[in-house]
């Protein structure tokens, strides 16, 4: 029985840097946002037709899952992966996103923080947004019923709850606990903004009020990380080797990215040189 991995791609969660691992460890095998079915959730109907008649997906990452998935699936051993931010920090990180000059959405650059805040909980209460990741790991269900859901399927072993705050400790639990699967964790990191906003104590303490429940869920999944590291790495010296020879494989990937864009902007600058030359004569 062939095993796939749903990475529910929750925005400003180092979603598009997981995705690159997926992509390297799975190749072909792997698929991303675009979207097989147009929906804005996908239902667990939707996702078996997906896993009978795109048999060739063994790892499928986007932003359109939620942690209703097809567990029951009689051809496929269906294992749900997420990671979860700090609740606070993630609204924070989104605005900077919105904010970047790089950003083609529908916010304006010159809206401010506060507006964002009452768009977002006041005006229409975004349930994506409170407390939206126990929302949507949750089933997409209502917010008493989301934590038990997602106990559950921990215990079960049908989810994989990560920490965003604690990346390369979740990246040596994957490679622990599927070295078949996820044979190197290594990464660079993408989509960052490079624009920082100064937030005020005072903001932030407004937003915590809408983010009680995903604060909950932050120490779950911390709780569940470390039980992890210690079942998989009971040997505290090895797992600081692990972890010491896992960032060096990041360094290096990092490096390698560097002399290539290098090499693409010395291309890229030659290029453009000779094009004004041959203008010129």
């Amino acid at each position: 029985m062939r095993r796939v991995f749903f990475h529910i791609h929750i925005w400003k969660t180092a979603g598009s840097s997981f995705l690159n691992i997926c992509r390297n460890n799975f190749g072909r095998a792997f698929h991303r946002d675009i979207m097989l079915i147009q929906e804005w959730f996908l239902s667990t109907e939707q996702l078996r037709w997906l896993l009978m008649y795109h048999n060739w997906i063994r790892c499928y990452s986007c932003h359109m899952l939620s942690g209703d998935l097809p567990y029951d699936a009689e051809d496929a051993e269906v294992i749900g992966i997420s990671f979860v931010r700090d609740p606070i920090d993630r609204f924070v990180s989104s605005y900077n996103y919105m904010m970047d000059d790089n950003y083609h959405g529908g916010y304006s650059k010159r809206i401010d923080f506060d507006e964002l805040y009452t768009r977002t909980f006041v005006d229409v209460d975004n349930p994506w947004w409170r407390n939206g990741q126990a929302h949507i790991i949750g089933g997409n269900t209502a917010e008493e019923e989301a934590l038990g859901k997602i106990r559950k399927n921990l215990e079960n072993d049908r989810l994989i709850l990560l920490v965003t705050e604690r990346f390369d400790e979740s990246c040596i639990v994957l490679e622990r606990l599927f070295p078949d699967d996820f044979k190197d964790c290594s990464y660079i990191r993408y989509n960052v903004s490079a624009k920082k906003k100064n937030i005020a104590e005072s903001q932030r303490k407004v937003v915590s009020k809408y983010m009680d429940l995903d604060t909950e869920l932050l120490k779950l999944a911390n709780n569940y990380l470390d039980a992890k590291l210690d079942r998989l790495y009971p040997d505290l010296d090895e797992r600081q080797r692990y972890l010491k020879d896992f960032k060096k494989r990041c360094q290096t990937k990092r490096r390698r990215q560097s002399y290539i864009d290098t090499a693409k902007s010395f291309e890229h600058s030659i290029k453009k040189a000779a094009l004004k030359i041959i203008n010129y004569t």
